[in-house]
């Protein structure tokens, strides 16, 4: 609906994109899982290691219309969403509690420079 709203379509054309860009992404990967699929040795066929992998065994003795590529596609824009959106909550409330309580940034911020080459920021 908002797309047909003048004051939306910016906002709509940039946010239709961006999915297919992901998509574009999501479809290379799959790509590359089938053709990794194809050239197993006998040795490490049943060898299952991930999402992708199990779900393109599962799209060949399946039915069609539950284990299709488009399919696939969704899952993984699902799923990568969702890591997303768990990321950046934990970060955004990490942030907040060190807001709310600065004594406790003295420890990971000595720790930080630990790691670090230099303390201050490059040029």
């Amino acid at each position: 609906m908002c797309r047909l709203l003048p004051q939306f379509k910016r906002t709509t054309k940039f946010l239709k994109s961006g999915q297919l860009e992901q998509h574009a992404l999501y479809r290379k990967l799959v790509a590359e899982h089938r053709e990794r699929a194809q050239n197993r040795t006998p040795a490490n066929q049943d060898e299952t290691d991930n999402f992708i992998d199990a779900f393109l065994e599962a799209e060949s003795s399946g039915p069609e219309d539950i284990y299709s590529e488009t399919q696939l596609i969704y899952l993984l824009a699902d799923l990568f969403g969702a890591g997303l959106d768990t990321t950046v909550t934990t970060l955004r409330w990490f942030v907040l509690a060190m807001a709310a309580h600065p004594e406790h940034q003295v420890r990971p911020q000595i720790k930080f420079r630990g790691y670090c080459v230099t303390p201050t920021l490059p040029q």
